[in-house]
């Protein structure tokens, strides 16, 4: 993730990392600065060919209160030192799917777009393509291999009809960003893979975990409500990303969750504060 902060004049690179439980955390490092007191770095755009563009802002104040250049700007170019780069597939609008599947992993977000508006026009036709891109990368941990295979999932998504089998195998996934993936796409769909996505509830992975619990949250059945109130069973109090996890699926049904997973004689330690906290704050006062 490249992100630009103008006020201490950096662009920095995060690096998202795993917690043991349900959440992440990231890792920072600056990869662009300098001491111009001009340079405010707003927006990056990653180009066809993998290049990075930064917009300037060029101002010596930040926050609207020294705003005195509204006609002055940069645009800086980041590349690899001692590389050349080249774009790795056709410009869009595309009228072939087989282009429009290669420029799908693009890490420019226009050219993304294109071959997506261009796979979903074509509907049906592409799905066993799609199929061949989803099951054929499950074991393949390349960054670009992996961002093909999740964006061919949401298109398959938004194909729909008998395409959304393909997604529902991936609740197998041997890769548990996959299987998570999997439970994401298809929560959207109501009920209609409910029974499928409880089944992981009790996953090893933390992340599969948190997407089943965001997803029982939105159905109203005692299954459902079983497996949120596992959520809460699991919780150790120190787990902050659960706890959240967890009052996101309760909403709506906090009444009925706080009666059943604080009993009125359980001892006053830091879980059982942060539960009355999250369900009924009322009653801790």
């Amino acid at each position: 993730l490249v992100h630009c902060d103008p006020g201490p004049r950096e662009v920095r690179l995060y690096t998202t990392q795993r917690h043991p439980g349900v959440g992440y955390t990231d890792a920072a490092e600056n990869i662009v600065t300098g001491k111009d007191g001009y340079f405010r770095p707003i927006d990056p755009c990653v180009a066809p060919d993998g290049s990075i563009y930064i917009t300037d802002w060029y101002d010596g104040g930040v926050g609207g209160h020294a705003y005195n250049d509204p006609t002055r700007g940069r645009i800086y170019r980041l590349v690899p030192m001692g590389r050349k780069l080249v774009r790795g597939d056709k410009p869009g609008p595309y009228t072939s799917d087989a282009d429009a599947l290669q420029a799908l992993s693009s890490p420019n977000l226009a050219t993304a777009y294109l071959a997506r508006t261009r796979l979903i026009s074509s509907g049906n036709s592409v799905v066993k393509m799609l199929e061949m891109v989803v099951g054929g990368t499950a074991s393949l941990k390349t960054p670009r291999l992996q961002l093909v295979k999740s964006r061919a999932m949401w298109v398959l998504d938004r194909i729909g009809g008998e395409a959304l089998q393909v997604i529902r195998r991936q609740l197998q996934s041997e890769d548990a960003a996959f299987r998570a993936l999997a439970v994401r796409i298809l929560r959207r769909h109501e009920s209609e893979f409910e029974t499928d996505i409880l089944k992981l509830a009790g996953d090893a992975d933390g992340e599969v975990r948190k997407e089943v619990l965001l997803a029982a949250g939105g159905w109203k059945t005692p299954e459902a409500d079983a497996v949120v109130l596992a959520g809460y069973a699991a919780y150790d109090g120190r787990d902050r990303y659960l706890l959240e996890t967890l009052g996101i699926a309760s909403r709506g049904r906090e009444d009925k969750f706080f009666q059943k997973v604080v009993p009125a004689d359980e001892p006053a330690d830091v879980r059982r504060v942060n539960i009355v906290r999250l369900l009924h704050p009322k009653s801790g006062l």
